[in-house]
């Protein structure tokens, strides 16, 4: 009874995290493509750069090997990530943190909704 009582909360939460993630608002400018509330965390790094949220993407596209990116208000820090990124999950993060990758990149780990 117990293991059927905690079965049923793993799917619930299951179902929730799932329905949470395709409800990611992804905007593009045509370079870039972003969304805030997703990270990478701690997956790919390659670089980072203190710079304003709006640049990250412009600093990814001059950095060697970057492919994605993931900017935190703490810090005002650009993450620089590189190609294998995409394989790894994106999860949820806080509203300050905003993720993208730079157009024609690969697209985002199943299961999570990305611009087309």
């Amino acid at each position: 009874m117990m293991t059927r009582a905690l079965l049923s909360i793993a799917v619930a939460l299951l179902l929730a995290a799932a329905t949470a993630a395709t409800h990611i608002q992804w905007s593009t400018d045509g370079t870039t493509e972003w969304a805030h509330g997703c990270d990478w965390p701690g997956v790919g790094d390659i670089g980072t750069a203190r710079t304003a949220v709006s640049h990250c993407g412009e600093a990814c596209g001059r950095f060697l090997g970057c492919t994605h990116f993931v900017w935190s208000q703490h810090g005002s820090k650009c993450y620089f990530k590189g190609s294998s990124t995409y394989r790894h999950k994106l999860v949820l993060a806080s509203a300050e943190v905003l993720c993208g990758r730079m157009r024609g990149q690969p697209a985002w780990a199943v299961g999570l909704s990305h611009p087309q």
